[in-house]
C-alpha cells in the first residue's frame, strides 16, 4: 500500500462527505437566490453564485493542502498563527474599509477579505495548545492558567466588538462549551442562563416585581440549602431588618427613595451579609446561591441602564423587535416579517427549486447572505428544512464522535471546538430567521455568500480532519 493510499484509508470520509454535501446544496440554494431570467444573458462569473463558485474551488484546493500538512504542524504554529489573526484585527481597526457600519474588511482590488473569518480557527489552535499543555481546573492555584485561557478568547472578542460586529463576537461564547467539557464548572454555565433570563425579564416585567420574583427564589433555594436553626433568622429576620433599617432612615432623613431603590439597596446589602456570614461555613451551596443573588440583583437593576445607554439605536431596536414586530414594520420588524412570511410560503413540500418568489423579487432583504434559510425554507418547505437540520446534527455529531475518540488532548480540544463553533452559527443564524433571536449578522456556514466565510469554515474542519488522521499522536 502506498503512502497515499494509506493516507487515505485514515480519513473519515463521512465528515467529507457530509461537506462536500452542505457545500454544494449551499451552491444550489445561493444560485436559487440570485438567478433571474432577465439577467441571465450577464457573464456567469459577475454574479454572485458565479463568485462562489470560484471560492468554492479555492475552498477545496485549500482543503487538499491541508491534508498534506504534517499535523504536527498545526499544534507547533498555533500561537504563531494565532498573533499573526489578532495583528489582521488590530490592523483592520486602522486601514479596514467599512461595511454596513463595521470596519471589518480588508479591500484587495475588487475583493474584500475578512479576518475575523480565519480569528475563530486561530483561537481554536491556541486554545487547544494552552490548555492541552496547561489543563484547565478551576481552583484558585491555577488563578494564571485560567486568566490566560480566558483571555486567548475574549482578546479577539473585544477586537471585533471594537469594528463593531457583535454577530461575529457573540460567536465565540462558544468556547465555554469546549471549556465545559475540559472541567469548567457546569453551575457557571447555568449562571449564564440565569443572567440571559434576568435580562430579558426585565426588559418585559415591571422592575420591583422582578426583584421580588428574584428574592422569593433565592430565599426558596435557601431554605433548602440551609439546617433547620439557621432557615428563619437568615432568611426572613435579616432581609427585613436591612430593609426596615434603610425604609426609616428613608423616612427620617427623607432620602426620597422610591420602593425599587429601597429594595435593590436592602437586597444587594442582605445579600453581601449572607455572603459573608456563610463564607466561614465553606458551604458551596450557600455560596453559589447568594453569588446567584447579587448578581442577578444587580443584572435587573443595571439591565435598563446597559439598554438606553450602551446599546445603540439600531441594536435596541432588534431587542424590541424580537418582542414586538410592529414597533418598527417598515424597518428592523420588516425583514423578519418578510422573513417568516417566506419560510411560511413554502408550506410542507416548498415552491420548487427555481420557483421563490419573497426572495427572488427582493421582499428579504439579505436574502443570499444572512437569509439564506428563507430561500431553502421558501423552496423546499419543511422537508428542505428538515434536511438541514439533520445535515448540520450530522456533521456537528460526528464532529464530536471523533474528538472523543482523539489520544491527543489537543486535538480533543480542538474538535470541540469546531463542533461547537458550527453549533453556534446554525442554531443563531436560523433563529434570526425565525425570529427567535435578535438580527445579528451571523452566516449559515457554506450556505450564506462569502468567501472569506466559505474559506474559514473550510479551513477550521479540515485543520481537524486533518488532526483526525493522525489520532493516534500526542501533539
Amino acid at each position: 500500500m502506498n503512502k497515499f493510499s494509506k493516507s487515505a484509508s485514515k480519513i473519515d470520509w463521512l465528515l467529507v462527505l457530509l461537506y462536500l454535501l452542505i457545500m454544494g446544496l449551499g451552491f444550489m440554494n445561493l444560485y436559487s437566490s440570485d438567478f433571474k431570467p432577465e439577467t441571465a444573458n450577464i457573464g456567469f462569473f459577475e454574479h454572485t453564485y458565479g463568485k462562489q463558485l470560484i471560492w468554492l474551488a479555492i475552498c477545496l484546493l485549500i482543503a487538499f493542502f491541508i491534508m498534506q500538512i504534517d499535523a504536527v504542524a498545526f499544534s507547533m504554529f498555533s500561537y504563531i498563527l494565532y498573533i499573526v489573526v489578532i495583528g489582521l484585527l488590530f490592523l483592520v481597526l486602522i486601514i479596514g474599509a467599512a461595511t454596513h457600519g463595521a470596519k471589518s474588511w480588508f479591500l484587495i482590488g475588487s475583493y474584500k477579505f475578512q479576518p475575523v473569518e480565519f480569528a475563530k480557527f486561530a483561537t481554536s489552535l491556541a486554545l487547544a495548545k494552552f490548555v492541552s499543555v496547561n489543563g484547565f481546573k478551576f481552583v484558585f492555584r491555577n488563578f494564571v492558567n485560567i486568566i490566560v485561557t480566558f483571555a486567548i478568547v475574549f482578546i479577539p472578542v473585544i477586537l471585533i466588538l471594537l469594528q463593531p460586529d457583535v454577530g461575529s463576537a457573540l460567536v465565540y461564547f462558544a468556547f465555554i462549551f469546549v471549556l465545559y467539557r475540559e472541567g469548567f464548572p457546569g453551575i457557571f454555565l447555568f449562571l449564564i442562563l440565569v443572567l440571559a433570563i434576568v435580562f430579558v425579564s426585565a426588559l418585559l416585567i415591571n422592575q420591583v416585581l422582578l426583584l421580588l420574583i428574584i428574592i422569593g427564589l433565592s430565599s426558596i433555594f435557601l431554605y433548602f440549602a440551609l439546617d433547620q436553626k439557621n432557615r428563619i433568622f437568615t432568611i426572613i429576620i435579616s432581609f427585613v431588618s436591612f430593609f426596615s433599617v434603610l425604609y426609616f432612615l428613608n423616612v427620617l432623613f427623607k432620602l426620597e427613595y422610591t420602593l425599587l431603590k429601597m429594595l435593590f439597596v436592602s437586597s444587594v446589602v442582605w445579600t453581601v451579609f449572607l455572603f459573608i456570614y456563610f463564607i466561614r461555613k465553606k458551604n458551596a451551596q450557600i455560596l453559589i446561591v447568594t453569588s446567584f443573588m447579587l448578581v442577578s440583583i444587580i443584572m435587573q437593576s443595571v439591565t435598563d441602564l446597559a439598554f438606553n445607554k450602551i446599546l445603540k439605536p439600531h441594536q435596541r431596536n432588534r431587542i424590541d423587535v424580537l418582542f414586538d414586530n410592529s414597533i418598527d414594520p417598515k424597518g428592523i420588524g420588516y425583514n423578519i416579517t418578510q422573513s417568516k412570511i417566506a419560510i411560511g410560503s413554502g408550506g410542507f413540500w416548498g415552491k420548487g427549486y427555481l420557483n421563490g418568489t419573497q426572495t427572488k423579487l427582493n421582499f428579504v432583504p439579505e436574502h443570499n447572505t444572512d437569509f439564506i434559510f428563507c430561500t431553502i425554507a421558501e423552496e423546499w418547505g419543511f422537508i428542505g428544512g428538515f434536511v438541514l437540520f439533520l445535515l448540520f446534527a450530522l456533521l456537528i455529531i460526528r464532529i464530536v464522535m471523533r474528538a472523543e475518540r482523539q489520544i491527543s488532548v489537543f486535538s480533543r480540544i480542538y474538535g470541540y471546538s469546531v463542533a461547537s463553533i458550527f453549533f453556534i452559527h446554525f442554531f443563531v443564524n436560523v433563529g434570526m430567521t425565525l425570529g427567535l433571536l435578535p438580527v445579528i449578522g451571523i452566516p449559515l456556514p457554506f450556505f450564506s455568500y462569502g468567501g472569506s466565510s466559505m474559506l474559514g469554515f473550510t479551513i477550521l474542519l479540515f485543520i481537524f480532519i486533518k488532526l483526525d488522521t493522525e489520532k493516534d499522536l500526542k501533539l
